[in-house]
């Protein structure tokens, strides 16, 4: 037997009930939105890790192979979805969902890339083709994603046409928050209308419509006809005479066995195949024989031609690459040699002393008439120290700066002599001519 449940989630959160009200804790939506539990009236019935419940109904109509139905139909709330009864000309298959978008972008003010729409197409008596179109708004369906992805989703007018065939008659579907009016020719839904809490407090019954069948089916949550005390009830919507043909209960939906296979809505494209079995193994051997003859026109004298061609050429460029290599070590060694002769030669002491000297007779005579006179050299390794008295130190440290071999040459002291007439001055820097 079908288990069946109640679903709404018009505030983005998913709520599931079962038939005679009671809602599921967080724990059993969870099991069934993530395929791990099956809903009965025994309770939940787990199921192995990795196997979906609902495994047979994403096959759809289209796998051949029987399988047993194992997870529950949970019928989607009418106030979280809209529907259209669209008038489509005779199209192939691939071209009615381009066409049917097309016709929504007129009909519906929503934005297209913020709902998501599925549609069932059927013939009328008149043998027009009429498609009813599922639109629902995305942030809604990402709350009904998980039970979409495992083929659960229907509506009470898919479970009606499946269940009834040729059904000719206006059902009213009333639930405590709204009643649904559906209306069938010969199976094929003709027209959806729907009417919330407030509305059928605010609206008087409407007249029959002269055209509408005259069977009416009364589906309620709870057992018996309507009470005249409950105010939803009380408004029965045009095409239904007040007294219904006939009176079912949700519970009898799901006690029935269906005689066609109920196709759910929104399944995702994906697990759809494209290609059939006899297509897919025609591609294969077509391929396999594709392969067979490229690899049989390619002999072996011909590889192994190519790989003689391959590794004398890789001999080659061994050979030009070690020349480079000991040619690079070569010249690494030369220059080591040359830096090490280099760094033996001792200072140029004589050209220290002729640049001293070449600055020094250059402010021997200053201005008023001092002479300057060296009083000591210091040299240690590459540093020196000039100790001298008279002339001007800054622009003798400056002149220095500008000889060849000489660094960083400053003035370290200044001290004047007690006459202050003269100066006793230090200049330090480094030499490196050689």
């Amino acid at each position: 037997m079908r288990s069946l449940l109640l679903a709404s989630a018009i505030d983005g959160t998913l709520r599931l009930t079962d038939l005679s009200g009671w809602a599921l804790s967080a724990e059993e939506t969870e099991a069934i939105v993530g395929g791990n539990a099956t809903h009965s009236t025994g309770g939940a019935r787990r199921h192995a890790p990795g196997r979906s419940p609902f495994r047979s109904e994403l096959a759809g109509p289209w796998n051949r192979v029987r399988r047993r139905r194992s997870g529950p139909f949970v019928v989607m709330s009418r106030l979280d979805y809209e529907v259209k009864v669209l008038a489509i000309p005779p199209v192939s298959a691939r071209e009615e969902r381009a066409l049917i978008g097309y016709r929504l972008r007129a009909l519906h003010p929503g934005d297209p890339a913020d709902t998501v729409f599925d549609y069932r197409t059927a013939e009328t008596p008149d043998g027009a083709r009429r498609a009813a179109v599922y639109l629902m708004r995305r942030e809604i369906f990402e709350a009904y994603r998980g039970l979409a992805e495992r083929g659960a989703l229907v509506s009470f007018d898919l479970i009606l046409a499946h269940e009834k065939r040729a059904l000719d008659a206006v059902v009213l579907v009333r639930r405590v928050d709204y009643t649904e009016r559906l209306l069938f020719r010969r199976g094929a839904l003709l027209e959806s209308t729907l009417r919330d809490r407030q509305e059928l407090q605010d609206t008087a019954a409407a007249p029959t419509g002269g055209g509408d069948p005259e069977n009416c089916i009364c589906i309620t949550e709870g057992a018996g006809p309507p009470s005249v005390t409950d105010r939803s009830s009380a408004v029965v919507p045009a095409g239904c005479d007040p007294a219904p043909t006939e009176q079912l209960k949700f519970a009898d939906l799901a006690s029935g066995r269906p005689r066609r296979r109920t196709v759910p809505l929104f399944l995702p494209e994906r697990r759809r195949p494209k290609v059939g079995p006899l297509a897919a193994a025609a591609t294969l051997a077509l391929c396999a024989a594709a392969l067979l003859i490229a690899f049989g026109v390619r002999t072996v004298d011909s590889y192994r031609t190519r790989l003689a061609d391959v590794k004398s050429r890789y001999q080659a460029v061994m050979v030009r690459y070690a020349g480079q290599a000991r040619d690079a070590q070569s010249f690494l060694a030369s220059r080591e040699k040359l830096q090490a002769l280099l760094s033996a030669r001792p200072l140029d002491t004589y050209g220290f002393l002729a640049s001293l000297a070449a600055v020094f007779d250059g402010d021997r005579h200053t201005p008023h008439g001092v002479t300057v006179v060296v009083e000591s050299v210091t040299m240690s390794g590459g540093s020196f120290s000039v100790e001298a008295r008279g002339g001007e130190p800054f622009r003798m440290a400056e002149a220095l700066s500008t000889r060849r071999g000489f660094h960083a040459v400053r003035v370290a002291q200044i001290v004047p002599d007690d006459r202050g007439t003269s100066v006793h001055f230090t200049l330090t820097g480094k030499y490196d001519g050689r």
